[in-house]
């Protein structure tokens, strides 16, 4: 069986089980802001990683940084997402 996450949080949202306090972020100091806090609460942030990145070579607590990259094109805007890019070693 697979949920929707807003399944999933409205199934736990009955049940009793806590839910995850998100962070929505719109820049990339505001996502360091986050990230800073969420190390204080020893939770992971998960997101799309950087076009050309090859998953198998991340793991926990890999650098990164945030890149803007086009999620997609309409015939007016270009919509942008942030995604996680490894850090050169």
């Amino acid at each position: 069986m697979r949920f929707y996450e807003y399944e999933a949080k409205a199934l736990f949202a009955r049940h009793g089980l806590p839910l995850v306090r998100r962070h929505v972020v719109h820049s990339d100091a505001q996502a360091r802001e986050a990230a800073v806090e969420l190390d204080a609460e020893k939770m992971v942030v998960l997101g799309q990683v950087a076009a050309g990145t090859d998953p198998e070579e991340l793991s926990a607590g890999s650098e990164v940084e945030l890149v803007l990259e086009t999620l997609y094109e309409d015939d007016e805007n270009e919509y942008l997402v942030w995604k996680w890019k490894p850090v050169a070693a």
